[in-house]
């Protein structure tokens, strides 16, 4: 997989963009089937992706919590308010 200036993959910028997008649409964290469902993948895998994002530092899932991945500040990308309540 190819890496992006700021070290993401192409498909972890499309996951940290949509979970950024849907929190400023919907003033929520998307669950993890929405997720899975908006890629057309099992919820295994997109919390997989989810995690990975996490451990990296591009998105903040507290343990045992639901609907509330935050998206981290990206080096260059300006993050709003409405994206830290997540």
């Amino acid at each position: 997989m190819e890496q992006s200036l700021i070290g993401m993959t192409e498909r972890q910028m499309e996951y940290y963009t949509f979970i950024r997008k849907f929190i400023l649409t919907n003033d929520m964290s998307p669950s993890i089937y929405e997720v899975a469902s908006n890629f057309g993948v099992c919820a295994t895998t997109a919390s997989r992706m989810i995690h990975k994002l996490d451990m990296r530092g591009f998105l903040h899932r507290p343990l045992g919590t639901r609907r509330t991945v935050k998206c981290l500040p990206i080096k260059g990308k300006k993050i709003t308010r409405e994206e830290h309540r997540g």
